[in-house]
């Protein structure tokens, strides 16, 4: 059965807290869940852009030159898809992007979306919220413990941050450099051409 750590509101640990085998048990389902953000992002797109046709754009419709004889390609009026300053072929317009998705669909991304963060032991509870004044200060222990628990030590830190100074650098990059050395700017050094 799926457990969560009860936190104070301190921020310290006072227990664990038993989760439903239903809603935080379930096997995460991926294509359930990239199709649920999908969703979302199609229905936050505002849908507003527009360009205008080569019907839409203000030019004369008369002909710039004659068909035949002047040895220059053949050209039917100036806002033409295929002329600078003309029309978008195919342009877009308004729509919605919005779309449904099954109602059964939404309630197994939400579960695999819980289930995975209660897998990974992500998910908080916190015994109560009671606060003498609606300020942040009293409510910011359980995110700050939370958030030291998850980096760790400044002495981690610092051993991640050498380990990844360590790293070799790419075998081409140091080649190139050592047969392209990159000259040192002086102010003073003659310019060529000078």
């Amino acid at each position: 059965m799926p457990t969560a750590k009860l936190f104070n509101m301190a921020g310290d640990q006072v227990g664990e807290v038993a989760l439903s085998e239903a809603v935080f048990g379930v096997e995460p389902n991926e294509s359930v869940l990239h199709d649920s953000v999908k969703n979302h992002l199609a229905n936050c797109r505002q849908g507003t852009q527009s360009a205008l046709t080569k019907g839409e754009v203000s030019y004369t419709t008369a002909k710039p030159w004659r068909q035949k004889g002047t040895g220059r390609a053949r050209a039917g009026y100036k806002g033409s898809p295929v002329w600078t300053h003309g029309g978008v072929a195919f342009a877009p317009k308004p729509r919605d992007y919005s779309y449904t998705l099954n109602k059964k669909v939404k309630r197994l991304a939400l579960k695999s979306a819980l289930s995975a963060k209660a897998a990974a032991g992500e998910i908080l509870v916190v015994d109560g919220m009671a606060v003498e004044e609606i300020k942040t200060a009293p409510c910011q222990g359980v995110p700050d413990q939370d958030r030291r628990r998850r980096q760790g030590s400044a002495r981690d830190r610092a051993g991640r941050r050498e380990a990844r100074q360590e790293l070799p650098q790419h075998p081409r990059r140091e080649q190139h450099h050592r047969h392209h050395p990159q000259p040192l700017y002086d102010p003073d050094a003659p310019r060529p051409g000078r």
